[in-house]
């Protein structure tokens, strides 16, 4: 009789063990999904800041270095450099299409940006 009463307490342990281990993991579960769907949303909050920088328009009289990286397609690290060193030696453009003057960017890199770019002083 006795060992009955210990194996029915420990079925009853093991059952409730088992609903506190069942509850534990659904709110890790649902921690990780919530975790996972912050990032998510900050990944699209990030992407989507970036686009609407993108699309903001360049003043190729005023911007550093990275902004010219970033803000212009098709140009890197060397020829946002060239394009801050043209301006330093040149003074400001005095327009956009002054910017085939500089080493590297050609009429197609032009072309491409036109729409976003501006050299008001």
């Amino acid at each position: 009789m006795k060992q009955a009463g210990i194996l029915q307490c420990t079925g009853l342990c093991a059952c409730f063990f088992k609903w506190i281990f069942t509850g534990v993991c659904y709110r890790v579960n649902k921690e990780k999904k919530m975790k996972g769907l912050k990032i998510l949303l900050l990944v699209i909050s990030l992407t989507l800041s970036s686009l609407a920088f993108a699309a903001g328009e360049i003043n190729i009289n005023t911007a550093d270095k990275e902004m010219l990286m970033t803000g212009i397609s098709g140009i890197g690290e060397k020829r946002a450099e060239a394009i801050v060193s043209y301006r330093e030696a040149n003074g400001p453009f005095n327009s956009v299409e002054e910017l085939l003057n500089v080493r590297g960017v050609g009429k197609a890199t032009l072309d491409k940006n036109r729409e976003n770019l501006t050299v008001s002083k």
